[in-house]
């Protein structure tokens, strides 16, 4: 009868261990999360400046974009943009029309909602900003 018991309370413990394991095991999965994959459009680099800071910003263009994309998707696009480039900031348009009319006050004066029309915003102290 001891050994009966013995046996018995053996394989609690071990169906106990195996248990813990199993829900340990569980939480690791969940807090385990894949990276997201982000698929970054056609861009075009339109200007690259040094800056006397020692940070390097960038024009850029994202012809497929329009003002009405979201806030959050152009944001994540953009910091991946600026990763894989290397730059530190950066300012995003449409078309070069938008990068013109921020540029020239003739160019806006002629053309005065090419601006409006093609900025998408820009990353400015590690901060997405659309005004």
């Amino acid at each position: 009868m001891k050994w009966f018991l013995v046996s018995i309370m053996m394989s609690v413990l071990i169906g106990c261990d195996s248990e813990v394991k199993k829900r340990n095991s569980e939480q690791l999965k969940v807090e385990k999360t894949p990276e997201k994959v982000v698929v970054l459009p056609e861009y075009k680099i339109h200007d690259v400046v040094n800056q006397i800071n020692g940070k390097k910003y960038a024009d850029i263009i994202i012809p497929s974009f329009n003002t009405k994309i979201k806030v959050d998707s152009l944001s994540l696009i953009a910091f991946e943009i600026i990763k894989k480039e290397g730059f530190d900031e950066a300012s995003f348009y449409i078309n070069e029309e938008a990068v013109k009319a921020n540029f020239s006050s003739s160019f806006s004066e002629k053309h005065p909602d090419a601006f409006e029309e093609g900025y998408l915003g820009a990353i400015t102290d590690g901060k997405y900003i659309r005004d």
